[in-house]
């Protein structure tokens, strides 16, 4: 314990743990506007298939984040053209498209990341990640695309807000919808490439959907929405990196743990609740 004391007074712990908080909130409002278009899946499938697009950007520009944020852009706009593809041109429905084309770059990915000599990515940060290993350039990197996405999200709200809850009113009154779509596609793209060093590629999904879904227990309110799923993302990486730290665990894999105890707590409660209230209503 008294270990893990001194561990947490260090500025390079408090350093990591704010990398994984500002990786969390990025995902969450990202994935918030996916699980408002049904596209929580898709975050998935694009967050498994930027690997070989950062391995290739690895060899191409090493660790320079021009070269990973180009690959991982680049793999994960592939990922969804592949699905479209797949969804138009065949009888697959749109999980099976999803399912074959991740799991074929993502396999690809492992093969360029543990098969190639010129790449020197560790596969165990890169695909469950270590943020207490991570690079020192890594939270100005989050912190970057955090400013970025934040700015994409204020510029294009209302587009955001129409096109999530009614994609029909957007075409009727012609805003570009396949432009929003794969503009979103990009930051997703991005906040999964900041999320690298921090949670990993497997577990960065936890935070693209965790946080959001806590908070549409609590709101159907977009601003509110996107407040409260920041929130509960920051506060279950801090408290996730702490307990990780204590139990000498993952950092990713407890903060991950963390987020879906939160969501069943608050699940369980308002259930309870429900049925007190029925209870009550019967006795009356």
């Amino acid at each position: 314990m008294s270990a893990a004391l001194g561990m947490m007074q260090s500025g390079w712990f408090w350093q990591a743990t704010a990398l994984v908080a500002v990786a969390a909130v990025l995902c969450a409002l990202v994935g918030s506007f996916l699980m408002l278009r049904r596209m929580s899946l898709l975050a998935d499938a694009v967050s498994h298939s930027v690997l070989p697009g950062v391995v290739v950007g690895y060899m191409v520009g090493g660790y320079a984040a021009w070269s990973f944020m180009g690959g991982a852009v680049a793999s994960g706009l592939l990922c969804v053209a592949a699905v479209g593809f797949l969804t138009r041109r065949t009888r697959l429905k749109e999980d099976a498209a999803m399912g074959v084309t991740f799991t074929a770059l993502f396999a690809l990915g492992i093969v360029l990341l543990s098969g190639l000599r010129t790449v020197d990515l560790d596969p165990g940060c890169v695909i469950y990640g270590e943020a207490l290993a991570a690079r020192p350039g890594s939270l100005a990197l989050a912190v970057g695309v955090l400013v970025v996405a934040v700015g994409g999200l204020l510029v294009g709200y209302k587009q955001l807000e129409l096109t999530s809850f009614d994609p029909v009113q957007a075409q009727v009154v012609g805003m570009p919808e396949r432009v929003v779509h794969y503009l979103l596609l990009t930051m997703l793209a991005l906040a999964t490439v900041a999320a690298l060093r921090a949670v990993g590629i497997v577990l960065a999904i936890a935070f693209f959907i965790t946080p959001p879904a806590t908070a549409y227990l609590l709101t159907r309110r977009l601003p509110p929405l996107l407040g409260l799923a920041a929130l509960f993302a920051a506060a279950e990486a801090v408290a996730g990196m702490a307990i990780a730290v204590v139990l000498n665990a993952n950092p990713s894999g407890v903060t991950a743990a963390l987020g879906l105890g939160v969501f069943l707590a608050i699940l369980g409660t308002q259930a309870t609740a429900r049925r007190l209230g029925r209870r009550a209503a019967v006795a009356a």
